[in-house]
């Protein structure tokens, strides 16, 4: 509901800005100092006042922060056991990290946990401690 409400606020008000602009080229709304495409100042408000209750009831919730740090703490424990133990590293991987210098081993260390998915964050990261 709120995703049609944004889009048609959006519509209306570029619509309307547009039409005062009667821009002929690009260079006219290049030039110009407002956007041309933007929210209403109403909407902005009410999605400030969403943002604020969000942030106060939910981004900076304690249980949150605990995930948040936990993931925090995941990440640094899985990068920093395949940067020491490249060895550690799928087939692949670890034959691009082996020889690799210490710096560009991070990068490929971090490219490679860029690409997991949260799941299988988590999956590594139990292989990686808790496996037997």
């Amino acid at each position: 509901r709120l995703t049609g409400i944004w889009i048609a606020d959006l519509l209306t008000e570029s619509q309307k800005r547009r039409r005062a602009l009667a821009p002929e080229t690009a260079a006219d709304i290049r030039a110009h100092s407002a956007p041309v495409i933007a929210f209403s100042d109403a909407l902005v408000e009410q999605q400030y006042e969403l943002r604020r209750f969000l942030y106060d009831r939910m981004y900076t919730h304690y249980k949150i922060n605990r995930k948040r740090s936990q993931a925090k703490r995941m990440l640094s424990a899985v990068f920093h056991a395949f940067l020491e133990e490249p060895d550690t590293l799928p087939t692949e991987w670890r034959y691009m990290a082996e020889p690799a210098t210490r710096e560009v081993r991070a990068r490929i260390v971090c490219d490679y946990i860029a690409g997991m998915t949260d799941t299988f964050l988590i999956e590594e990261y139990n292989r990686l401690f808790f496996s037997v």
